[in-house]
Formats: structure tokens, sequence, C-alpha cells
């Protein structure tokens, strides 16, 4: 090594030498060749070119929406898809153009009317970034607010979709129907050749299942669940309450007026009377020393009921706090550490509880088999219980619990999503689940199988078979609707219907429980409600007939135009052919409409606004109106 150092020492001194003086002399220049340079052009636009030192400015103001819990992806309502931190630049010079821009000091006064301006100081000092700069980023937000607002209520609504609208919600139709449900036609032991099955299958193997004759054999998602029952009857049991008496005395006589358990039967007054006792001296409600057990029983049960959440809430904050570092993935999914990945975590986590919300035998972990979403409800205990949201609004078990990594790759980001609720594998869902008997539930997905299609008609035969047999009912449910509405001159769908012993018989069993006559109420093509809910929704048009779409509705009022009057109609969503007769429709009046027509107009008004903010605030028109060009 030695030799070889002397050997060529010279030539190693000047390679050196040449690196010293590229280091020293090329230095700066080769510092910003590797240095990003802030003022390169990125994209060029009809308002102005946009820089990389612009791109990491809307970076770091749409950081500090997110922080304070301001969704600037969707910076307006209508907003219908997600805009880049590009869109956001070209929208708040948009804003500056039109000027809609609003100030800080504007926004500051607002919050402190609002009350919220504690969590913009909060945030302020976690992120160690001045307030004012929070409260400009909110700024920039109405700002495109106030534009996209300004651009929609140039949308004025025509007389003629007023009247349209008006129409739909104020025109009434009866009909009388015969409604024959496919289910009360079934013959339950139809068989059908291997032939037959095979068809069905491979014509259906890659649809998913949906409702009536939308038949499906694609496999869905199945997810192993883990959760942690409290049972509040147990607590109920065990829980220590100081001044149990006294405290049910208190319950008792500030709930026996009101309350069924402490209110006398109505009997008992009449006889109290007929033994001329004095009415003005009696109670209606039944004396302490009889309910007393009552009242203890009762108080238990509430201090049972807060004690439970205490518990589901310990095992929450506990679970989060393992998550505090975890890094959130590009799906929005949190990569979740080996330590909580494992089924043995629940049990660990309720092993920690503190001795005071520890109750023996009232806390359990229980691990299920894999279960579909359309099966989750069957769960015993967790399958019908439910999140009660702060509001009165509530989600079913089954629904939060697929809204997990394994059903839903990437959590959505679209308006109005609270994408808290969706959860990685092995990671606590943030809800605590309460059943009707008041044990509560935390969750978690431990497990999954993906969606597939069926290796083989055997996977699924016994669906195909059933399918099968539903399809042969739906014929003779046909041909049977068919029939009704060959009646002789003059007869009613009533008596026509009533002439065929089969048909009124199926009442009595109970597949054909919803089948038979039936006359709807008047029914509009559109339900009042809808104005005020902002969507559309099923008419209901009687418990029989079910609610039913406005096409159907549509089809009805046709009807009186049609010589017979009657015809069929087919459900196929629920797998149910109804037989219809039109029996009355009323126009609504003039002095209706002119009393709805501010409502009309306003709704009218909404959608074209809603359309109009979608329209406006899409990305592509964004960068098309904007004559957005990328720089290379």
């Amino acid at each position: 090594m030695l030799k070889l150092l002397r050997k060529y020492n010279k030539r190693l001194l000047a390679f050196f030498m040449v690196a010293l003086m590229v280091v020293f002399v090329g230095g700066s220049a080769l510092q910003e060749l590797l240095a990003p340079n802030p003022n390169r052009v990125v994209a060029n636009t009809d308002l102005g070119d946009i820089t990389e030192a612009q791109q990491r400015q809307a970076a770091d103001v749409t950081k500090l929406l997110s922080a304070v819990g301001m969704n600037w992806e969707y910076p307006s309502a209508g907003a219908a898809k997600p805009i880049t931190r590009t869109d956001w630049i070209l929208l708040t010079r948009e804003a500056e153009k039109f000027g809609t821009m609003v100030t800080p000091t504007s926004v500051r006064g607002w919050m402190q009317e609002q009350g919220s301006l504690e969590v913009i100081r909060v945030v302020s000092r976690r992120l160690r970034v001045k307030t004012e700069q929070i409260l400009q980023a909110v700024a920039n937000l109405q700002s495109i607010q106030l534009m996209s607002n300004a651009i929609a209520s140039s949308a004025a609504p025509s007389t003629a979709e007023v009247r349209t609208l008006g129409r739909d919600v104020l025109d009434k139709v009866m009909v009388n129907a015969v409604v024959l449900p496919a289910s009360a036609f079934v013959d339950a032991d139809a068989e059908f050749s291997e032939s037959e099955i095979q068809e069905q299958w491979t014509k259906h193997k890659d649809t998913e299942k949906g409702n009536g004759l939308n038949f499906g054999y694609y496999v869905p998602v199945s997810l192993k669940l883990q959760y942690v029952k409290v049972d509040r009857a147990r607590i109920a049991e065990k829980i220590g309450i100081a001044n149990l008496e006294k405290k049910a005395k208190r319950f008792y006589e500030e709930n026996r007026e009101t309350s069924a358990d402490f209110l006398k039967p109505a009997t008992d007054s009449s006889e109290e009377s007929e033994a001329g006792e004095d009415a003005s001296k009696t109670t209606p409600y039944i004396p302490w020393e009889d309910a007393k057990d009552i009242a203890i029983a009762a108080v238990r049960t509430q201090h049972a009921e807060e004690a439970a959440e205490r518990v589901a809430n310990w095992i929450l904050g506990y679970a989060s706090e393992t998550l505090i570092d975890a890094e959130i993935k590009e799906s929005g999914y949190r990569d979740i550490p080996a330590a909580v990945a494992s089924v043995e975590y629940f049990d660990k986590v309720v092993d920690q509880l503190p001795r005071s919300i520890s109750y023996e035998g009232a806390v359990s972990v229980v691990t299920t088999g894999l279960t579909t979403e359309r099966d989750a409800n069957k769960l015993p205990g967790i399958g019908k219980s439910v999140f009660r949201a702060e509001g009165g609004s509530w989600q079913a078990f089954a629904s939060l619990a697929f809204r997990t990594e394994a059903a839903v790759e990437t959590i959505p980001q679209d308006a109005g999503v609270d994408r808290s609720f969706y959860t990685a594998t092995y990671q606590t869902s943030p809800c605590v689940l309460t059943d009707v008997d008041g044990d509560v539930y935390v969750m978690r997905v431990v497990g999954s199988r993906p969606a597939h299609v069926a290796d083989s008609v055997d996977e699924v035969r016994d669906q195909v078979v059933q399918d099968l047999r539903l399809v042969r009912a739906w014929e003779d449910a046909r041909m049977h609707a068919e029939g009704l509405l060959d009646c002789e001159e003059g007869a009613t769908l009533e008596q026509t219907f009533l002439n065929h012993e089969e048909l009124v018989s199926l009442k009595d069993t109970p597949a054909g429980a919803w089948s038979g006559y039936a006359t709807s109420p008047l029914v509009t093509r559109r339900n009042r409600t809808d104005l005020s809910a902002g969507r559309e929704m099923p008419v209901h048009a009687g418990w029989t007939i079910g609610s039913v779409s406005r096409d159907l509705i549509e089809e009805w009022f046709q009807l009186q135009y049609n010589p017979q009057k009657v015809m069929v109609q087919e459900l196929k969503d629920r797998a149910t052919v109804i037989v219809v007769e039109w029996a009355e429709t009323q126009e609504g009046r003039e002095d209706e409409f002119y009393e709805m027509r501010p409502q009309l107009t306003s709704e009218v008004a909404g959608q074209r606004m809603r359309s109009v903010v979608s329209a406006w605030l899409d990305p592509e028109n964004i960068r098309a109106r904007n004559g957005l060009e990328l720089v290379r």
C-alpha cells in the first residue's frame, strides 16, 4: 500500500488540489445548483406566474387551516371536488381581483363573537406561529367563500323552474294497488339443474349483491373484529354508591309524577273514589315504601351508565395516546406500531384499567370471526349497537366498522366526511357504541379477507339457489299481476282482486304479510320536507305500498289519461310487482302556490347556487379560466 502511494503521490496530490479548487472556487455555484430556487416559475397564468416560494407559502397557509379544523380542499358549500394548493393560489388571486378580500381584523371580531378565538390561540401556541398568521389564513378562506357566494348569487331562478317545483310538491294523486312481493310465491323446495346454477353464477359472479333482483355473487370484504364490552348490569351489581338510599329518595321525589315506574295504575284512583276517599287527598303515584326498591335500582342503573362511559372513554384515551407519534401514510391512515398491532393489545389495555373503574366481571374482550358488512348486525350484542353523536344523530355499528383500511383503501377527502371515523387495522375506533341493554363497546379491526370473485359456484351455491327460486317466484308474481288486468268490464281492481282467493290468502302467510290490496294516501311527486332537507327522498305511499320513486309516481299521474286507468309496475329493487289503478288527482291550488312561492324560489335558487359553486370551484374550471400552463 505504501509503495503504491509513493509511486503515485504526485498524481494523487494533483487530484486533491483540483478537488479543493472546485470546493472553494465553485462552492457557491454548486450550492446554487443543488439548492431549490424560490423564484423559479412553476406555472404561468393570466393572473401572473406561480413560483416555488408561493407554492410553499400556500402549503403553510393550508396546513394552518387544517390545524384549526377548516377543510380548505372544499373551500365553500357546494364544492364537489377537492382543490390543490395551486388551485388555492389561483382562487386567492381571483378573490383579490373581485374585491372580496377579508381582513384578519374582521376574522378576529367574527371569531370573538363565535367564541372560537381561543381555538386559534391554542393552535398558535402548539405550532409556535403568530395568531395573526392563522387569522390571515382564515381570512383568505373567507375571501374565497365570499367570492363564490357572489358568483352564485347571480344565478337567479326562472319563473318556469319555480312553477315546476310548485307542481311537484302541490299536485296530488291517489291510487288503488295490489301489491305482490315475489317472496310470497317462493317455493322453498324448488330444485335446479347444475347448468342453471352455473349459468346464474357466471352471469353475476363479478357483481356485488344488491337489493331485490339485483343479484351478485362477488364476495365482499370480510372483517375480523375485536371489541371491549362493558356490561352495565354487572357494574350496577358491583358499583359502590355513597348515600344510596338518600339519592334514591331524591330520584323518587323528582320523578314520581312523571315516571311510569312510580305512577299508580289508572284503576287505583277510581277504586279510591268508590271507597269514598277525598279525591283531592289522593296522589297519582305510589308511596315511597313501595317505590324504594324501584328507585334504588334506577339510581344504580344511572351510576352504572356513567361508569361504563368512563371505562370506555379511559380505553379510548389510552389507545389514542399510544398513536400520538404514529406517522400518517399517503392513504390518510396511521402507521400502527407493533405494540398495538397484536390481538393481545386490548387484553393488555383492560389490565391497565385503574382500580377505581375496574369492575370484576364487567369488562371483557371478544374477538369475532370474519363477517361481511351485510351480516355484521347479526353479531350478538355489538351487532345492534349504535354510536350516538352530539345533536342526536346516530350511526350503526356495521357502518362504522367497515370504515377501515381493509375496506376503504384511502380515506375519502369529500366535503362533510369525518375522517376521524376511518381507522387502520388494529387502530381503535374513536366511537363509543351502546346497545339496547345499555352495554358499551369499544372496537377495532384485527383482521380481514379481501373482496374476491368466488373460486367456484360452490362457495356461494346456497345463495345462487335461493336467488333462482326468487327469479321463478318473480315470474309467478308477474303472471298473477297480468291476470288482474283481465277484469270484467266495469269491475274495479278491488273486486277483481277479491275474486282471486289464492292472492287474498297470501296476506295470512309470513312471506306475504305485506301483500294485498291497499289505497294510497294522496301523494305528491316530491315531499315538502325535501325542501328544507336539500335533497330528494322517496315518497311514502302507505304501509302496504311502501316508499316509491318519483318516476313511479309520475306514471300514476299519467294513468288518468289511460283509458283502462290500470297498469302493472315492476319494483325490481324490492322484487315486488304492483298493479295500480288510478283513483284521483288533485291539482295544487294557485293560492297554495303563491303562499309557498318564497320557499320554492329559495329552494330553486339554492339548487342553482350549489350547481354554480360546484362548477366555479371545479379544479379543471379554475385552471382553464385562469389559463394555467405548467412550466416543465
